[in-house]
Parts: C-alpha cells; structure tokens; sequence
C-alpha cells in the first residue's frame, strides 16, 4: 500500500464526520450540534463543570408552562430531562417504528377464493377433442372469467416484534425533534370546562395550528384522560388524545404539535427511568 493511499484513507473529511466522540464532554445543543459543556453558561454566568453533567446524558433543558386551553399564558417553567429530550436525533430510527407500528395496525383480513372456493363449475364445460378449442376442465379455473384466483392473498398477521429500546429511542428522538422545532407545549393542566368542540377549534384558529396531539396522565380519572376533553376531542379530527401509555410515534407523527400535561410530564421520568445513555 503506497503512503498516498495511506493519506487519502486518515484524512478523508467524511471520516471526521461520522465519528462523534462519546464523552462526558460533549452535550447535544438546541440546535443538534455537539458542543462542549464547558460553554453551557447557567443564569448566574458561570460556566458547569464537566462533573456537572453525568456522562449518560445530554444537557438539561427548560420549557414555559401555560395555564389550560382557554388561557394560553405562560405561568411556570418545567424542567426537560436531558435524557428525554435532548436524545440525538435519529430519523432512521424513527422510520423503523413507524414501519413496525403500522405493520401492526394491519388487520390483515384481505381473502381471495381459489377455484376450490368458487361455486359452480362442476361438470366439465366442453370435450377434451372433436372441437379445435382448447382444453377445459372447469368454468371456474383461473383462466376463466369468474375463475378462482391463483396466489391471491389469504388473511395474514403482519405483525412482528422489534427491540424495545429501539421503541424507546425513536420516542425520544421524537420528542426531542419537535422541542427543538419549537412544536412541544407544556399545559398546566389539560382538563375543559365543557366538551364543546369549539373550544378545540378556537384553539387551533388562534394559534394557526394544523392539528396537535395531547397527552395526559390524570390520576383522579379511570381512563386518564379527562371525560370533556376526551368527548370534545372526538368531534375534531384535528386533535388525537393519548393517554400516557399509549404514547407512540405513530401518532404523535402524524400531527403537527405536541402538547403535554404537567402531570403527564411527572410520569415520564419513571418511564424511561431506566435508560442510561442519550445516544
């Protein structure tokens, strides 16, 4: 191998691209770029230490929390978990849950008869000679118009299973997306006060949004989500409410804006309490 091989292989500049170092000294910014944490300045104006930031996450961030759907102020602010929301942005990720999710949704019912299936054809429609046409045996075979279907599809279970910590990160990734887009809202409390579906709209009219998904986690309700929200979002396509279990990709994708619960928010952590890494 000459030395200008040798060269052109170590100083590839696709080479220093790819590889992104895995320590404790680099934080993922808002923007997605690798950063080191010793530029993460608090509100005091000192900067962290390295200590500071475990080597199993990215740095911590802060969101505004607004009041409920009819006073959409801001009131507080909640404390975003670097190892939720501040994961490393896989869209490869993403696209394989979203593959499994909806292969699972498929119900898989599609039957076509074969000629065994298809009624009638029993006696055999012509003489096998003496004609000069060809040789039939059935009106009900594949050739035939009415026919059975050769190889048609026959109901199938599509799904299949997929790594749980793949799940788990194309969430992540997910919601760290759309808190950099500026697409995840925190609500203090997500409960209406009638199930008017005109509230729902209003609220989409006034904020110029598309569509959104909700998600709650309420503690004093058996299905977690409150019952006027849950009989207004009925009536709006626009609005898909989830509850905290049933948190998806699939879902949350589909829509243009995130809107979280405070309590909701709360249970999270215990979700994915036990990942120790952000990449």
């Amino acid at each position: 191998m000459s030395i200008l091989t040798i060269c052109r292989r170590w100083f590839h500049p696709v080479r220093g691209k790819i590889v992104l170092p895995k320590s404790s000294t680099t934080f993922l910014s808002s923007s997605g770029q690798v950063l080191p944490v010793s530029s993460i300045e608090l509100s005091n104006g000192s900067a962290t230490n390295v200590e500071s930031v475990p080597d199993w996450a990215g740095a911590d961030r802060e969101a505004l929390v607004f009041d409920t759907f009819d006073n959409f102020v801001p009131v507080d602010v909640a404390h975003l978990p670097g190892i939720i929301f501040n994961a490393v942005i896989r869209p490869d990720i993403v696209h394989r849950v979203v593959v499994w999710q909806a292969a699972c949704r498929r119900r898989g019912i599609h039957n076509t008869k074969t000629r065994a299936e298809v009624s009638g054809g029993g006696r055999k429609p012509r003489p096998q000679k003496g004609t000069g046409r060809s040789r039939q045996g059935s009106i009900r075979s594949p050739l035939w118009v009415h026919g059975g279907v050769a190889h048609g599809p026959k109901p199938k279970d599509y799904s299949y299973q997929e790594a749980r910590k793949l799940v788990e990160n194309g969430l992540r990734s997910l919601l760290t997306s759309r808190l950099i887009d500026g697409r995840l809202w925190i609500v203090r409390d997500c409960a209406l006060p009638s199930s008017d579906p005109d509230i729902l709209h209003t609220h989409l009219k006034k904020h110029c949004w598309k569509s959104f998904a909700l998600v709650d986690a309420r503690n004093d309700d058996f299905d977690g989500v409150s019952d006027n929200l849950a009989d207004a979002a009925f009536f709006v396509p626009e609005a898909k409410v989830l509850t905290l279990e049933k948190m998806n990709v699939h879902d949350i994708i589909q829509q243009d804006h995130l809107v979280i619960s405070r309590q909701a928010l709360e249970q999270m952590l215990d979700r994915f309490k036990h990942i120790n890494c952000y990449y």
